[in-house]
């Protein structure tokens, strides 16, 4: 059994989380929204999927990973800067700070998402009003997740499988 469990949004975690239903075989997998209250349910493999907000995990995202001790897990994200790698990196160093150590962890997707108005108002403030930066962002986003996200998203999971 897999559990997928993420986190509602802007619409892309969802997308990403029903193209992972197309994906696993049919009747082995239960797919939940995370809510501060989530428990989760016995699996063979937690996918758990987010999106990023001001370069963080979402709080109920980080209030599940304690209820991971010793279960497989593999981690699915859209945020701005999707596509650069120092970005991944960081994200990826969040999640291990706060899961269990004794969690067999499977890895990291992340793709670019849709940039929202929050999400623009936190890179100017962060560019110092550098427009031009924050268009190339803007530009990098705009149709994101797109085919070739979902593509690579498939790769992920099946090599999980």
């Amino acid at each position: 059994m897999i559990q997928i469990l993420y986190t509602p949004g802007k619409g892309n975690t969802e997308r990403m989380a029903e193209e992972i239903t197309r994906i696993l075989p049919s009747g082995e997998w239960e797919k939940e929204i995370i809510t501060l209250d989530t428990e989760i349910k016995p699996a063979d493999l937690y996918l758990i999927g987010f999106g990023i907000r001001r370069n963080t995990l979402p709080y109920p995202v980080l209030q599940l990973l304690d209820q991971l001790e010793n279960k497989r897990v593999a981690f699915f994200a859209s945020g701005a800067l999707g596509s650069v790698e120092a970005y991944k990196a960081k994200i990826e160093s969040q999640i291990l700070s706060f899961l269990p150590d004794s969690c067999n962890y499977q890895g990291l997707y992340l793709c670019a998402g849709r940039l929202s108005q929050d999400g623009m108002d936190f890179f100017r403030e962060q560019l110092n009003g550098n427009e031009a930066a924050l268009r190339q962002i803007l530009v990098q986003t705009v149709n994101h997740p797109n085919t070739e996200d979902m593509e690579q998203l498939g790769l992920f999971i099946r090599r999980l499988l």
